[in-house]
Parts: C-alpha cells; sequence; structure tokens
C-alpha cells in the first residue's frame, strides 16, 4: 500500500513538478517509514515551490531531528514559529531539539509554550517533566508528570518518572504499590519504554526484571 501511495505521488510530482503539495505528502510519507533522508530531500524541494511554509518548515526540523541534526533542525523550527507562532507542534519539536543540545532552559520555554496552545498534551506535559527534572526542579517536574498520566493513564514511562522523582523527595506514600505496578508493566507490556536507570533505583526489582526491561 506505501508503495503505491508512493508511485502515485511521483506521477503526480511529474505530472506538475511546480506543485509543492505532492513533494510535501511524499516527504510526509517517506518520513512516517523513517526514511527521513528522502523525506528532507522532498522537504526542501517543496519549500522552494512555497518559500516561508510554516507546515514545510516544521517536517524539515522534524526529518532533520530524525537524521540527529538537532542544531539545523532547532533552526528550521523557529522559521515556522517566525511564519505561524501558532504552531504547538513547532514549540514542543523545538524544544525537543533543544533537550538534545542541552539547553534544557530553553527546552521548558518552548515546551510551555506549545502547553500554552495544546494544553492536554500528555507528552508535552512529560517532557516538561524531564527538563525540570534536569535542572533539578524535582516538585515542579513532579507536577508535570501527575499532570500528563491524568491526561494519559497509560503512560507508563511518565509513571516510572514520577515514583523514581518522588523517591528522590522521599515521598514513600504507596510506594508498594506503585512499585509492584510498574514491574508487572515490564513483565508484560515491552512497549512501555520504562527507563531502565530508574527501574534499577527501585528496591525489590531481580536482575531478570532489570535485563528484561533494558532490553525492551
Amino acid at each position: 500500500m506505501q508503495q503505491q501511495r508512493i508511485r502515485s505521488l511521483e506521477t503526480a510530482i511529474r505530472r506538475d513538478p511546480q506543485d509543492p503539495e505532492p513533494r510535501y505528502d511524499l516527504g510526509s510519507l517517506l518520513l512516517s517509514m523513517h526514511r527521513a533522508q528522502p523525506a528532507l530531500m522532498q522537504f526542501e524541494a517543496a519549500l522552494r515551490l512555497a518559500p516561508g511554509h510554516p507546515q514545510i518548515l516544521l517536517q524539515i526540523g522534524n526529518a532533520l531531528s530524525a537524521l540527529g541534526k538537532f542544531e539545523p533542525a532547532a533552526r528550521r523550527f523557529r522559521e515556522a514559529l517566525q511564519a505561524d507562532p501558532h504552531q504547538a507542534a513547532a514549540h514542543y519539536n523545538l524544544g525537543n531539539a533543544l533537550r538534545e543540545l542541552g539547553q534544557p532552559e530553553s527546552a521548558a520555554a518552548s515546551y510551555r509554550a506549545a502547553l500554552e496552545l495544546t494544553p492536554q498534551d500528555a507528552d508535552c506535559w512529560n517532557n516538561l517533566g524531564n527538563v525540570l527534572r534536569e535542572q533539578g526542579q524535582l516538585d515542579p517536574a513532579i507536577g508535570c508528570y501527575r499532570e500528563a498520566l491524568r491526561l494519559n493513564p497509560n503512560l507508563h514511562h511518565a509513571r516510572m518518572h514520577l515514583l523514581h522523582q518522588r523517591m528522590h523527595v522521599c515521598d514513600w506514600a504507596g510506594l508498594d504499590g506503585e512499585i509492584a505496578a510498574i514491574r508487572e508493566i515490564v513483565r508484560s507490556q515491552p512497549q512501555a519504554q520504562i527507563s531502565p536507570f530508574a527501574f534499577l533505583a527501585l528496591p525489590c526489582t531481580t536482575p531478570g526484571e532489570q535485563r528484561l526491561c533494558a532490553e525492551h
């Protein structure tokens, strides 16, 4: 199905090479297939046909981030926001790029800007919690993880981070039950993305569970 869609979009590009839309659509499809480099080429070609288009700039930033090129990605996200400051995804993805660049304060500002536009975004609350944690702001980080889990109770990595930071501030309320729940998640839900380093800090976990968490 995807290959058929690719061929259809390539035909549309040959039919009208001055139309940026099929190039954008092809880039988006390739990026969803984890083919970031050819996706980037399509987005850049689309941008030449539609200079300053905020969605194209956003997708160029996404492709660059997928390639691990976070400095140019951040530049493209900022350009996208100059064109349209109401793109929550551009604020959020800029925050992700800035975090990768070791700029947690700027990343936090970007996440907060995204949350002003989309306050129901559980992933954004989780990521804001992460950068606050990295700055040693544990109580605000705990609040962010709680909000992420209120919005999405199945955000299991946020649950692990919440418990880990509660342990750091010596909040032991319900500790045994939370540890038991996370151990069960590790055993039964390999897609849960539980941090093996945070999991290692939990009392009562077995070497087998720690290995399983790391392998996941």
